[in-house]
């Protein structure tokens, strides 16, 4: 356990501290559908503006590719679903960042927006759509877009018929067919339509940026090279870029007024460059009488390993100082009076300007980390910026920039264990919760929340969601002693833990001190198992123990003591039947019998524990065994009673008497516990048991009857006793009615329990293996037959005055009786002389039982009427004995009108 809780801790030291990172390699599959010019699909052709954008960047950096040619709705779930690896073209949106990965927006492709076409001239402003039937593309963000035709029909509450399609094509037919009244489509496409009936509304939707987008399983490596290739296409002028969109959209020509727009442009630039040529002269003669103290300044601080830059309000580089060009993004002398952003492209651009912008804000350092392309590579910086004052007109930041490439490098290493350590960490079977000093969860593990029925718990208090109880007080745990000591601390097995949901479990658990990095105590770490299973399993073994203690007594007890009842019944019985007996012995003797039947019935009760006490079963239905114990046992009193059956019969092979018995005691206990007032509930079900389960029980179908009842329950201190033997709550009570319960259903297969969840008086709960196949059960005919035959007995029994009362008595009604102490003596007598009834005593002293010599006779006379009787007996051969060679029993002390019975059977025979 302890090292088990230290291989725990430190996995939390890890999954808490350690962050990561993760790479991958991919060839493209890419997924193009028909949207002129953007992409066109003919003759099984791919081209297109956006397609030769792509072409140009993979060819040009040996990446390998093939188009798959689809409809927009089929290529999009196949990009989501990881099917192909880009779909382009494809409009940037936040929404589809839950699904795919996109190029940078700031350097979009293209620039597009969603228009409706009609053939009617009549649809000129949004509320012309009401009622009307329009073609729209699936997943199309002209129409789903936050700023989309739906949100605008629902802002204005128009209602609309929407026909879906999967491509702009299908658009276009279902409007020249007449089939919807309007549709909508790219504008890009609507310049592909030759078809003057097909006009273009005032209606635009979604203004949108067209990027290349990748599904989430691509190298991020990739996304960021097509970046970087679009960025520097896009800022080249004189590139492919703006070739291959004149071509497609200029027809291969510029415009007039496009000439003229850039001639416009080239003199104010020219006008710009003079400008900022003339600022610079100014600047350079405002500080000419610096130049001495900043060339000494400058050649110290060039020493550094690290970047110094001053960087003005607008992004301009206004001095670099390094001793390492390659951490640069470009070189020195290249990167003076240029601006950040015309040196570093994208997001990250951004980021440096609203640091810069908000150090100037609030006149405080700012700190971040950042990733930049640099002369020596891929690095990983982390910067710190502050306002400084150095004369300057515009306002000045002082970055200092620390390199810390290989510290990232560690830290994604260290990550990716992270990772692996987290999964582990979230797999084991045992709860574990991490707090702060504050007593704060900051980790709880997925055992931990399904043990304590809770969705989240970090972030709140740790004695509002551990609720520890022993003995129904609730139990602080000494996470002080823990805080200031780093003392680990172990709590036994006889404690709960309340759930959210106020359901108790019991739990095995321990806490021991977190620490950080430098071995201070950081905080704790709770690891807690539940055990609520494993504690229901040793009490059922324990109870178990007990009974079979029980039983070995009653065992040993049995044999001797039911033999001298029935001598001292069968002479009693002799007695009873002179005639002209006084009185006063006659009441003597029936009190003598009344006794001995009680005596009997404790026997009776004390052999359900012993090993052989077993069932002599039947088939019975439950619905009228219930019945019949609610009558002896609540009859005149005042319990209300309520039976809820879910079938009519519910058919199980068992004793009768036994199982009469086991509700009798329960239907008792119930109504000495509500003081005869109250009301007792039975519900029975059919259920289904699997291999594994908590009760112990084989697997197979149950009959399951739960006995409710209203009073006072069942305190949680004496739950664990209820069914030891002797264990009383009651004044005259013995101690053996719920022992007994627990005895006769365990010798059935099944099992009794007490539902501890039942909270509004008491509830047991009783399984019994049902019956799959119910057969009709042939009955023996009861009545004795009343004849005068003659009988001719054996009997074999080793205790003299048994074999001296049972002649004596079979005597007095007319029968022929030989005795014989053992097996070999008896076998000797069926050897000599033919007998009607053979009566054998299961177990003998010294000699052949009644089993071995069964088998015996069953040799010389197979015929033989062979009985079997016995006081007690650890082999199943009463409650069996059919399977032992006999052909009827009966148990000792026995009633004359069973004997007469048998005897009769034995005519019938």
């Amino acid at each position: 356990m302890n090292c088990k809780k230290f291989v725990l801790i430190f996995l939390i030291f890890f999954v808490i501290f350690v962050n990561v990172g993760f790479t991958n390699d991919k060839v493209l599959t890419v997924g193009v559908w028909n949207n002129p010019n953007l992409s066109i699909i003919k003759d099984s052709e791919i081209s297109g503006f956006v397609v030769d954008i792509f072409k140009y960047i993979a060819e040009k950096n040996d990446i390998k590719y093939k188009f798959v040619a689809g409809k927009w709705a089929n290529l999009y779930s196949d990009l989501v679903n990881g099917e192909i690896d880009v779909l382009i073209p494809i409009a940037y949106s936040d929404t589809r960042l839950k699904y795919m990965k996109f190029t940078d927006y700031n350097y979009p492709v293209f620039m597009n927006w969603g228009v409706i076409i009609s053939k009617s001239k009549n649809i000129k402003t949004i509320t012309d759509l009401k009622g009307k039937r329009i073609a729209i593309v699936k997943n199309d963000i002209f129409y789903t877009g936050t700023f989309g035709m739906e949100t605008y029909l629902k802002l204005y509450n128009i209602d609309y018929k929407p026909v879906s399609v999967s491509s702009y094509e299908e658009v276009l037919n279902l409007v020249k067919s007449g089939d919807v009244d309007a549709g909508l489509i790219a504008r890009n496409f609507y310049n592909y339509i030759n078809d003057r009936s097909i006009y273009e509304t005032f209606l635009a939707f979604q203004p949108v940026r067209i990027v290349f987008a990748f599904n989430k399983k691509i190298n991020d490596n990739i996304v960021n090279l097509f970046d970087k290739e679009l960025q520097n296409l896009i800022n080249d002028k004189s590139s492919i870029y703006y070739v291959k969109y004149n071509h497609y959209f200029h027809n291969g020509s510029l415009h007039k007024k496009y000439v003229i727009v850039i001639y416009l442009a080239l003199i104010i630039t020219s006008i710009l460059f003079l400008l900022i040529v003339i600022l610079r002269k100014i600047i350079k003669d405002r500080t000419s009488k610096l130049i001495d103290i900043n060339k000494r300044l400058t050649t110290i601080l060039s020493a550094t390993p690290d970047l110094i830059l001053l960087i003005a309000e607008d992004g301009e580089y206004l001095e670099v100082l390094t001793s390492n060009e390659e951490l640069l993004a470009d070189f020195r002398d290249n990167l003076l009076g240029k601006k950040v952003k015309d040196v570093i492209q994208g997001s990250v651009a951004d980021k440096i300007m609203n640091i810069i912008q908000k150090a100037l804000d609030t006149n405080e350092i700012q700190i971040f980390r950042y990733e930049l392309d640099v002369i020596g590579g891929k690095r990983f910086f982390e910067g710190r910026v502050k306002p400084i004052d150095l004369g300057y007109k515009k306002r000045t930041v002082l970055w200092y920039a620390i390199d810390i490439t290989e510290t990232e490098k560690i830290l994604r290493e260290l990550q990716v264990e992270k990772e692996k350590l987290n999964s582990i960490l979230k797999s084991v079977s045992e709860g574990v919760v991490v707090i702060d000093r504050n007593k704060k969860i900051i980790f709880a593990n997925k055992s931990a929340c399904e043990i304590l029925e809770i969705d989240e718990c970090v972030g709140k208090s740790f004695d509002d969601v551990i609720r520890l109880y022993k003995d129904e007080e609730r139990v602080f745990l000494p996470l002080d002693d823990i805080f200031n000591k780093g003392i680990n601390f172990e709590i036994g097995k006889d404690y709960k833990i309340k759930t959210s949901k106020n359901n108790e479990k019991y739990i095995d658990d321990s806490l021991s001190p977190l620490f950080d990095s430098e071995s201070k105590i950081a905080g704790a770490v709770f690891v807690f198992a539940d055990i609520t299973d494993k504690m229901i399993y040793e009490r059922e073994v324990l109870k178990s123990d007990k009974i079979d203690t029980l039983g070995r007594f009653a065992a040993g007890l049995a044999h001797d003591f039911n033999n001298y009842l029935s001598i001292i019944k069968n002479y009693n019985y002799l007695i009873l039947q002179k005639e002209n007996l006084d009185d006063e012995i006659m009441s003597i003797a029936k009190n003598i019998d009344a006794t001995i039947e009680k005596s009997i019935g404790i026997t009776k009760q004390l052999l359900t524990f012993a090993k052989g006490g077993e069932p002599v079963k039947e088939l019975i239905d439950l619905n009228e065994v219930i019945k019949e114990a609610i009558s002896l046992s609540l009859s005149g009193t005042g319990i209300q009673y309520n039976i809820n059956f879910e079938d009519d019969k519910f058919i199980v092979y068992a004793d009768k008497g036994q199982i009469v018995q086991v509700f009798v005691n329960l239907f008792v206990n119930a109504k000495d516990a509500m003081q005869n007032n109250g009301k007792i509930e039975v519900n029975i079900r059919n259920i289904s048991l699997q291999k594994e389960n908590i009760l112990n029980l084989s697997p197979g179908e149950y009959v399951e009857i739960r006995v409710r009842d209203t009073g006072p329950g069942i305190s949680e201190v004496l739950m664990s006793k209820i069914f030891d033997p002797y264990f009383t709550t009651k004044e005259h009570g013995n101690g053996l009615g719920l022992a007994i319960c627990y005895s006769v259903l365990k010798r059935h297969g099944g099992t009794i329990y007490l539902n501890r969840e039942y909270k509004n008086g008491a509830e047991f709960v009783i399984l019994l293996q049902k019956v799959k196949e119910v057969k009709t059960q042939v009955f023996k005919n009861e009545n004795i037959i009343e004849t005068d035959k003659k009988l001719k007995i054996l009997y074999m029994d080793d205790e003299y005055m048994l074999r001296d009362s049972f002649k004596i008595l079979l005597e007095s009604m007319g029968h022929e009786v030989i005795t014989v102490s053992k097996g070999e003596e008896a076998i000797e007598a069926i050897k000599k002389d033919n007998f009607d009834v053979i009566i054998l005593d299961l177990t003998i002293v010294g000699g052949m039982g009644g089993v071995d010599t069964a088998k015996e006779i069953r040799k010389i006379k197979p015929d033989a009427y062979i009985v079997v009787t016995s006081g007690y007996s650890d082999t199943g051969a009463v409650a069996n004995y059919s399977d032992f060679g006999f052909d009827n029993y009966f148990l000792k002390p026995f009633k004359v009108e069973e004997l007469k019975k048998i005897l009769s059977e034995s005519i019938k025979r």
